[in-house]
């Protein structure tokens, strides 16, 4: 099983210019100072730097305090730098960086402790009920016992979690492998895939609104509509319109020489008819009689002229029936010119440019809302496969033979506990009846009972989760005048068990006999765990790194 383990830690005051620094080992360690030697602080530093919200001195916020704590993890060294609510994130293999980041807040944190460990508990928030990704201390809480507050009520060290929905059904059965990480990445993916399907609907759903009220727009056109089709036609009818008054004009042109022809002739018959014939060559002239005889050669002679006659007879009966076609003709085309013009109208005033455009404008948007709305569909069948898929993954995880395997472990766990430290035996019991089987103890059986809870979760992680296992920080577990025979029996249930299942870091007002040869620091100078002796060192190790990262940011 994977571990992570505290290498270092070290404390820095700007403004008292004082710090101090401690290497842990990998196993057991303690910590021991009487009260106001800084004891508590240190550790309470330890997941504070991580992004854990223990509750420190007050003190310590009025002396900028800066604190780093050097993690091992995989062959690599995990480097963090908290400042206020600032984290400065180095990753190192070897000599070698392979990340460095800064972070404003600890929500912020909370991706990089995913990516480095695989912590990815999604939990909802009380207030808007979003469900997002879990902060640090949801990883932390199993693994700490506070001084302040978890040993008076079980799971209580880490004050922001309150803000979430049920985080410690979710995070007990996160830790103790009942819903491993598994299940809640699966979780997170099918509530992610979950709100696409839920946009892509509710874009569906605007679509088909827009649609509604364009269709009321335009007054529900409800026929299809070639619109080229309409315009050759009109083209057409144009073209047809032009040609036939072209037409026209040759007939009319034609019918006025006709006509201008036809009374010549006309007067040429009535001239012989009534002997009106002057044939002196200036007289001929004067009638304009030149045309009548060149083209019908008539004669200046009066007999031959009287000889002409049946011919202009003829001649006026052919142009009166050439006149006559050309009426006609002229007829028909005018006629079929105003039919053209008829229907022109008709499609101006039935049919205007506005109702091709609007039914073009109907086709067209209708063709593209229903495909915008095929589109979707399809994206949303894909998704809900894809949805549907994750489910049945999930439904693996959702096993009542592993949780009852698991619960059925703890409280044989917690049971030999329990005896061991002279508590009554718990006929039942599983992960989550943690207030069941701490709450209404008095005197030393309270924190008894807490640790005994604590120890059952902490060892049903090592068999069951698949997370790395964070250091185990128990800070004084001598409470409520716990006698030294159970005091050592709790110390050693520590160094057997625990120190099997990760590295521990127990502080103590004075060492336990059991305590004794392992590493450890005695904290015995009040109000001064930090000293000026080794500022410069810790200055050097800890602010040019923080600073240069400090200017990184926007």
């Amino acid at each position: 099983m994977n571990h992570i383990i505290f290498k270092r830690v070290a404390i820095l005051s700007l403004s008292e210019q004082k710090a101090f620094a401690f290497d842990f080992s990998e196993g057991l360690n303690f910590i021991h100072g009487t009260n106001d030697t800084g004891k508590s602080s240190l550790i309470k530093s330890l997941y504070f730097c991580l992004g854990g919200d223990s509750r420190l001195d007050e003190s310590w916020k009025q002396h900028e305090i800066i604190t780093k704590l050097s993690l091992a993890y995989q062959g690599k060294i995990i480097d963090v730098i908290r400042k206020s609510s600032y984290f400065v994130i180095s990753v190192s293999e070897g000599e070698i960086i392979k990340s460095e980041k800064i972070f404003k807040k600890t929500s912020e944190l909370a991706g990089e402790i995913q990516r480095l460990f695989g912590f990815n508990l999604l939990l909802t928030l009380r207030q808007n009920k979003e469900t997002i990704l879990a902060n640090p201390a949801s990883y932390y809480f199993p693994f700490y016992i506070d001084q302040d507050d978890g040993w008076s009520n079980v799971l209580d060290t880490f004050k922001s979690l309150k803000m979430y929905v049920d985080w410690q059904k979710n995070g007990l059965q996160y830790h103790a492998g009942i819903k491993p990480k598994e299940y809640y990445a699966l979780n997170g993916e099918r509530k992610i895939l979950s709100l696409k399907i839920s946009e892509y609907e509710q874009e569906a759903d605007l679509i088909r609104r827009t649609k509604f009220r364009f269709e009321k727009l335009l007054g529900n056109v409800n026929f299809d509509i070639d619109v080229n089709f309409y315009i050759n036609k009109i083209d057409g009818f144009l073209k047809q319109c032009e040609e036939l008054e072209q037409e026209e004009r040759v007939y009319r042109l034609k019918a006025l020489n006709l006509y201008s022809r036809r009374n010549l002739v006309s007067d040429l018959i009535f001239d012989i008819e009534n002997e009106r014939m002057n044939f002196s060559s200036d007289k001929i002239a004067e009638d304009d009689l030149t045309f009548a005889l060149n083209n019908y050669d008539i004669n200046v002679s009066k007999s031959n002229l009287f000889g002409q006659k049946s011919r202009l007879y003829d001649e006026k009966i052919k142009l009166d029936e050439e006149i006559l076609s050309i009426r006609n003709k002229l007829l028909e085309c005018n006629k079929l010119t105003n039919e053209i013009k008829s229907m022109l109208s008709d499609v101006n005033n039935n049919f205007s440019i506005k109702d091709v455009i609007n039914a073009e404008a109907y086709k067209t948007a209708s063709l593209a809302f229903d495909n915008q709305l095929a589109e979707i569909q399809e994206k949303i069948e894909k998704i809900s496969f894809m949805k549907d898929d994750v489910d049945l993954k999930i439904k693996e995880f959702n096993n009542p033979k592993r949780t009852k395997e698991i619960n059925g472990y703890f409280l044989d766990v917690l049971n030999k506990v329990q005896s061991k430290l002279q508590l009554p035996i718990s006929e039942k019991g599983s992960v989550l009846n943690y207030r069941a089987l701490t709450a209404g103890k008095t005197g030393s059986r309270a924190p008894r009972a807490i640790f005994a809870y604590h120890y059952a979760l902490l060892m049903t992680i090592k068999r069951f989760s698949t997370l790395p296992i964070l250091p185990i920080v128990i800070d004084s577990p001598k409470q409520q005048d716990l006698d030294d025979e159970l005091s050592e029996k709790l110390i050693q249930l520590c160094l057997d068990d625990l120190a099997a299942v990760s590295q521990v870091i127990i502080g103590a007002v004075k060492p336990e006999k059991n305590m004794i040869g392992y590493h450890s620091i005695n904290l015995s100078k009040k109000f001064s765990l930090l000293n000026s002796e080794k500022f410069n060192e810790v200055y050097q190790e800890i602010m040019p790194k923080f600073n240069a990262m400090l200017t990184t940011l926007d």
